[in-house]
């Protein structure tokens, strides 16, 4: 009992000990461990703690101690206390009273990192995570943050989220950006910031949403425009491009010129580009374009945005021809002098040089300077070569360039008498060598003899014509009266000299006589001197025959000459000398004239028959070579030979051939046939190696023979065709580009789709049981071989197929394999081609269009200017590139913009043109096949006419109906032929002053077309005058279009009157224009003397225009009035009389210039200079009128005032 009780109280206080014990619930830790944070230490005890003690280590020395309630759960340390590294122990005891529990935790100060980032703007604010920024702006922004450990820190961009463009410097954190057009919207920007920590280094990330607000860019050039050349004459065209970040279109394109030139054109040519030309024919610069232009090209987007930038265009000159002055028919009479001056200008100011294609004209130079050359053609007496030679062509040139007319001399005949040359050199004389010279003719007897007399009459070759006839004194040597030859054959009886009076006589009468010498000498006839043997020769045998013949005239000889095409006779010693082919072999003997000939023209003729029989030829065997031969295929050969004697007729010997052979070596392998044919097939018993002899035999039995070595070999195995490249159908639905076995195609064949203008390689590996050398490959298109080399690869083995564009439909590709031994193997390739469309081309610009009618330009838009322009490729079957009459075009031609000077119509390829206005535009054309659009060049329409509008009228027909039908109705128009270009100026001017003269001067174009190339010359009837035009040369002067300038003229003599005449030549057309002004320079004087020095001008004005007599009454009054001291009457009255007859002799030159149509030709805007001289002129002339009536009545009313005075 004792010993339980004790065990009880052991095990009450072992209860008690337990159950009083202290404890950690949760352990000592410690977080927060970076210099950044309070360190803290925390634990949890159990409720029976009544005090914590906590002691804090900074490494092993105690920093603090602290005792704290026994419910506490942690202990801080400050951030400024702990840096970096350090090692800090925090250790815990509880106490209950009783009982003391401790623990501990221990941790390493960390790397606390940065702070968080700010992002500041350039206004010092922090843009938080979310800011707006404008497209095209730089902005600045600056990173900012700390690090409280005192590290370095570094800045930076994830890498992913660095806007193009953007950058961040690393050690300032300065954030630079230029957004642009492509980034606008949100921007998503990671800003980072890092310490320089060793060991375990600290990023801080910030992401800032960057919105970029879009801002309209301005349009800018691309490529950037370039300085440009061009040359006078020659097309010339820019093509620009512009572009915008926005895509603004279209971009607005236009342009300035420095200096000012409004024929540089700008158009655009669709939403970004544009053409900068000029707005002349052909688009090319004319002369007044050369310089240096300074052109500024302005782009303007929809929006507003534009740009600007300038380039230098450079217009070089070319040479340009030289103009020679129109040139008048100028006339002369044969035997007289005869003259005439031509001039010439030059643009360039060249020397220039005078030519005329006639050698009987002269040209003497006077001035070659290219400013006014001339020269004069002086002819002292004109001949008959002039009168023949009347049509002569005049050119002037500066070295490379021409300018020339036709010109017509109209030089009028003289009548010339006949003459007689004393040399004949016609073919047709007899014995040409001796008988040339009339004055020593040699006929001989028994010889016909012909003479021509050589006669003819100069004015036989002129414009007047001439026949002349011959005749002869003595009738027994007559002349032919029209060809003046002298035909005779004489004998023994007339040998004698003679001399023969030949005349000619033109048809007026004249004649011409000159003595014929003849002498006729006796002649005998040559002959052979042995009987003329008939031989025989033989095919391949020498044929030898000698002729022998002589003539009995002293000094004369013979030749010999045959009518043979088998030989030909030597002339000089008469022996045929030939050998005979068997083309020559026939039955009946050749029957050959010989002829002896003596040297004065008589001959001797015998006819020589020559057999010619034939030689019997050998046989002759063709090259042939015997095929390889392999067991189970076929030989089959032709040998051929030849027999000369095959050919000849039955009866001359006729010739046939027959072919034998034999083995030479043991085995029979083949027999030939007769006729040389060789045709077998070998078994395995021919294997091996064979001679035979192979003969052919005339039947004559002639022959000729060959023996022959050949080789019977074994039949192989036929090549696999292993794989083939590329492959389809059956084992692919698409086309594979790669190698395929052909066990998946069982038929050796395969289907594969291509498109029209594609290559395709097709290839195969192939094995054999013999080397892959022996092997020969061959393709086929469609089943024709291919053979083209350039599509056969590595020796035939692999084929490059272009499917061009005439390609589409099913096709075949086909290869067979050979081995040497004839054994082959194929495949095929099945392709399906789809047709592939193809873009219209504009081969050739569209042909600028001068239009004066309503005018259809039939195939303008296809062929035009025999020049091709628009074409559909897959129109061209034939890819000739024109559109043939079997060919049709698909094409739809629009055109655009609207032309305001005329209505366009477009009908298939053709256009129609019908005039609005006058005036020109420009336009581009469309064509298109339904896919493809392709545009034209700028094209220019020029309109130089609206012709009169036609009207229509409506017309009934009887029986109770009628019809309506459009008539034209043709207005009545005056033909008339229009003066291309008309100089006006001042007929009359007068001046008192020796000053210099300027006299304005208009020139005016009334031709149908611009007027090319003018040029002003002045020309004077005094001496030393001066004279400089403000401008004497007009590259063009427009459609209607009128040119001003002004004359100079100085270093005159006071008081001289003198004439100046203005001329204005006109390259294009070929004309030229004057206009006359007449001076009078008057000296200054007292009223008195200068009204008299003005009555002796207005007199001598009066007597050299007699249509001005009528007005001498009048200068007679003025007379009256000036004895009477009554100045200024005088002086109204001669004003009067001086415009007056101006008037007079401008309304003279009006009516010899041009008749006018109506009264409104009259009042033509060009012509007023004249008409207000005329207006002028009429108005002194009614005053003067008016005076001399009011006078007249005056008088008589004092007259009767007087007469009732004296009657009173």
């Amino acid at each position: 009992m004792k010993a339980k009780l004790g065990l009880y109280a052991v095990l009450t206080i072992v209860l008690v000990v337990f159950g009083l014990s202290i404890s950690f619930q949760t352990n000592v830790s410690i977080q927060n461990t970076t210099t950044s944070n309070y360190i803290v230490c925390t634990w949890n005890a159990t409720a029976d703690a009544t005090q914590i003690n906590v002691t804090w280590y900074n490494n092993t020395a105690q920093y603090k101690n602290e005792s704290l309630a026994g419910t506490a759960t942690n202990s801080l340390i400050d951030p400024l206390i702990h840096k970096k590294g350090e090692t800090w122990n925090c250790t815990v005891t509880l106490w209950n009273g009783s009982v003391a529990v401790t623990q501990s935790a221990q941790t390493v100060i960390k790397n606390a990192g940065p702070d968080d980032l700010s992002i500041i703007n350039a206004t010092g604010s922090d843009i938080g995570n979310q800011t707006n920024v404008s497209e095209d702006t730089a902005y600045t922004f600056t990173v900012n943050t700390t690090d409280d450990d005192g590290d370095g820190i570094s800045y930076g961009i994830l890498a992913s989220t660095l806007p193009s463009g953007a950058s961040i410097d690393d050690v300032t954190g300065i954030f630079s950006w230029t957004p642009t057009q492509a980034q606008n919207g949100s921007n998503n920007v990671t800003f980072q910031a890092t310490d320089d920590d060793g060991t375990d280094p600290i990023t801080r990330n910030k992401k800032v949403n960057f919105f970029v607000v879009e801002v309209n860019d301005n349009p800018y050039f691309n490529p950037a425009l370039q300085s440009q050349n061009a040359t006078e004459g020659t097309n010339f065209t820019y093509s620009i491009t512009a572009a915008d970040e926005e895509s603004n279109y279209p971009i607005s394109f236009a342009l300035t010129v420095n200096p000012a030139n409004s024929y540089i054109i700008i158009a655009n040519t669709s939403n970004t580009t544009a053409q900068i030309t000029f707005n002349r024919t052909g688009n090319a610069p004319v002369f007044s374009d050369v310089g240096a232009w300074t052109v500024t090209v302005n782009i303007t987007d929809t929006q507003n945005g534009s740009n600007s930038s300038s380039f230098t265009l450079t217009v070089s000159t070319i040479n340009h021809a030289p103009n020679l002055t129109f040139i008048d028919n100028q006339t002369g009479t044969q035997g007289q002098p005869f003259y005439f001056y031509i001039n010439a200008t030059d643009q360039d100011n060249n020397t220039l040089n005078f030519s005329i294609n006639v050698s009987y004209y002269n040209i003497t130079l006077i001035e070659t300077n290219g400013s006014n050359a001339s020269a004069i053609i002086n002819v002292t007496n004109l001949t008959n070569d002039h009168v023949v030679n009347r049509y002569v062509n005049i050119t002037v040139t500066d070295g490379s360039l021409t300018d020339s007319q036709e010109v017509f001399l109209n030089i009028t005949n003289t009548n010339d008498a006949p003459i007689i040359y004393n040399i004949s050199q016609y073919a047709t004389n007899t014995l040409p060598s001796i008988n040339s010279n009339m004055k020593n003719l040699t006929a001989y007897t028994g010889i016909a003899f012909s003479y021509r007399v050589n006669g003819t009459d100069p004015d036989m070759l002129t414009y007047a014509g001439d026949n002349i006839t011959f005749s002869s004194n003595n009738s027994n040597f007559d002349i032919n009266t029209t060809s003046g030859i002298i035909n005779f054959t004489k004998n023994e009886s007339s040998v004698g000299t003679y001399a023969i009076l030949i005349t000619v006589t033109d048809l007026a009468g004249l004649n011409y006589s000159e003595l014929v010498n003849l002498t006729i000498i006796n002649n005998t006839v040559p002959y052979f001197n042995h009987t003329i043997s008939n031989i025989t020769c033989y095919e391949d045998a020498v044929c030898y025959y000698d002729f022998n013949g002589t003539d009995n005239d002293p000094n004369d000889s013979v030749s010999y000459e045959d009518n043979s095409s088998l030989f030909s006779i030597h002339a000089v010693s008469g022996i045929v000398n030939f050998t005979p082919l068997q083309a020559v072999v026939q039955e009946s003997p050749y029957d050959i004239l010989i002829t002896l000939n003596d040297t004065r023209g008589a001959s001797n003729s015998s006819i020589w028959y020559l057999q010619i029989n034939n030689t019997n030829d050998v046989p002759v065997l063709d090259s042939f070579t015997l095929p390889l031969m392999v067991v189970n295929h076929s030989v089959y050969l032709q040998i051929n030979a030849t027999d000369e004697d095959e050919d000849l007729p039955l009866a001359l010997q006729y010739d046939s051939l027959a072919f034998s052979s034999y083995n030479v070596t043991p085995t029979v392998v083949f027999n030939i046939s007769p006729t040389g044919l060789i045709n077998f097939t070998p078994n395995t018993s021919h294997v091996g190696n064979h001679s035979y002899n192979i003969t052919v035999a005339d039947t004559q039995g002639a022959y000729a023979s060959v023996v022959v070595n050949f080789t019977v070999y074994n039949q192989t195995i036929a090549p696999n065709i292993t794989d083939i490249y590329p492959y389809g159908a059956p084992l692919s639905a698409i086309t594979v580009f790669a190698w395929s076995n052909t066990s998946n195609f069982p038929n050796m064949n395969t289907l594969i789709n291509a498109s029209e203008n594609m290559n395709i390689t097709f290839n195969h590996s192939t094995t054999d049981d013999t080397a892959a050398a022996n092997l020969t490959y061959q393709w086929y298109y469609d089943d024709i071989q291919i053979t083209n080399s350039s599509l056969l690869l590595e020796s035939n083995h692999t084929l490059q197929y272009y499917f061009n564009y005439a390609s589409s439909g099913n096709r075949r590709i086909k290869l067979t394999v050979f081995d040497d031994r004839y054994e082959n193997s194929s495949f095929t390739w099945n392709v399906t081609v789809n047709n592939t469309n193809r873009a219209p081309v504009l081969y050739n610009y569209l042909t600028n269009l001068s239009v004066d009618q309503t005018s259809t330009f039939n195939n303008y838009f296809s062929f035009y200017d025999s020049q091709t322009k628009f074409l559909d490729p897959d129109d061209d079957v034939n890819g000739n590139g024109i559109l043939d009459s079997n060919e049709t075009s698909s094409l739809t031609i629009t055109v655009y913009p609207s032309c305001t000077k005329a209505t366009l119509a477009v009908s298939g390829n053709h256009l129609t043109v019908t005039p609005e206005e006058v005036g020109m535009c420009l336009i581009y054309a469309n064509a298109t096949d339904g896919e493809f659009v392709t545009t034209s060049a700028l094209t220019m329409i020029n309109i130089t006419n609206v012709p009169e509008q036609e009207t229509q009228t409506t017309s009934s027909s009887g029986g109770g109906g009628s019809s309506t039908q459009t008539v034209t109705v043709p207005i009545p128009e005056e033909v008339e032929i229009p003066k291309p270009l008309e100089i006006v100026a001042a007929s009359v001017i007068t001046f008192y002053e020796n000053n210099t003269i300027i006299i304005p001067i208009t020139l005016v174009n009334n031709w149908k077309d611009a007027l090319t190339g003018i040029n002003l010359t002045a020309h004077f009837n005094a001496s030393n005058i001066t004279y400089t035009f403000a401008k004497g040369y007009f590259d063009t002067i427009a459609l209607n279009g009128t040119e001003k300038t002004t004359l100079e003229v100085s270093n005159y003599r006071l008081g001289e009157n003198f004439e100046i005449r203005i001329e204005g030549n006109v390259t294009t057309p070929k004309f030229s224009d004057s206009a006359t002004i007449y001076i009078n320079s008057l000296e200054q004087s007292s009223q008195g003397q200068e009204i008299k020095t003005k009555v002796t001008f207005a007199r001598d004005l009066l007597d050299n225009n007699p249509e001005c007599q009528e007005l001498n009454e009048i200068l007679e009054q003025s007379l009256i009035a000036i004895e009477q001291a009554q100045y200024n009457r005088a002086t109204t009255l001669i004003d009067g009389v001086i415009q007056g007859c101006k008037y007079l002799i401008e309304e003279k030159k009006q009516k010899e210039t041009q008749q006018p149509k109506d009264w409104k030709s009259y009042l033509s805007f060009y012509t007023w200079p004249s008409y207000i001289a005329m207006f002028i002129g009429a108005f002194f002339i009614g005053l003067i009128v008016i005076s001399i009536f009011s006078r007249s009545r005056k008088k008589k009313a004092k007259e009767q005032a007087e007469e009732k005075k004296i009657q009173y």
